[in-house]
């Protein structure tokens, strides 16, 4: 493979702690709702301490409070996002790399953590958003930020809408994913225009908060 995605890393960080006898587990969790604007981790059992806490392969973090020796769940982390307590977040780099991932990601990775799949289920089996994600958005000037280049979500009034974007000369058409109101994030160059569909759709951008 010439790239992998989260869920593979996360399958094969949760193999190879089972196979050296820690129990663990894939989590995945979303933003929108939607299958793009998610994130597959890991969850590993503490005896020591009775509970689970969490440690993502993808970006080389490990979620981890040296002062009390004691990781963060899947849920304590989302808990602390979706109340805005991002400094009780406390997290470790893995690699040598630090913060070159998550920055360089193309959103903030912890507004990843707003929605928690529940074990065992994926992001579209689910189906389940309780925590809005435009608390992590700037909602933007449809008419005024069309042609600013940037990375940017649309959020439609119904299921059964679409946008048709041209992104100079190249025609992208977005629709709502997931049985939710979202695309998928987009990255549109300068000069990009709608075509059609334009009075339909919001235009968010996403917030950063920690990366």
């Amino acid at each position: 493979l010439d790239t992998a995605t989260c869920a593979q890393y996360a399958d094969l960080a949760t193999s190879l702690l089972n196979g050296a006898g820690i129990a663990a587990r894939t989590r995945n969790t979303t933003l929108t709702g939607t299958a793009y604007e998610s994130h597959a981790l890991v969850e590993y059992y503490d005896p020591f301490d009775d509970k689970w806490s969490a440690t993502g392969p993808t970006f080389g973090l490990f979620f981890f409070d040296e002062s009390t020796g004691v990781g963060q769940s899947v849920e304590e982390i989302s808990a602390l996002v979706n109340s805005g307590r991002f400094s009780d977040i406390h997290f470790e780099f893995l690699t040598p790399q630090a913060n070159l991932y998550t920055s360089s990601y193309y959103l903030d990775p912890s507004i990843l953590f707003a929605n928690p799949v529940p074990v065992g289920k994926t992001v579209a089996e689910s189906r389940s958003v309780p925590n809005p994600p435009e608390a992590f958005m700037n909602k933007l000037d449809l008419q005024s930020t069309a042609g600013t280049a940037g990375v940017f979500l649309f959020r439609f009034q119904s299921t059964s809408d679409s946008v048709t974007i041209d992104d100079n000369g190249t025609a992208i058409t977005l629709t709502p994913l997931n049985g939710t109101l979202w695309s998928k994030a987009v990255d549109l160059d300068k000069g990009w225009t709608i075509t059609d569909g334009g009075s339909s759709v919001q235009l968010f951008q996403t917030k950063r908060f920690i990366f």
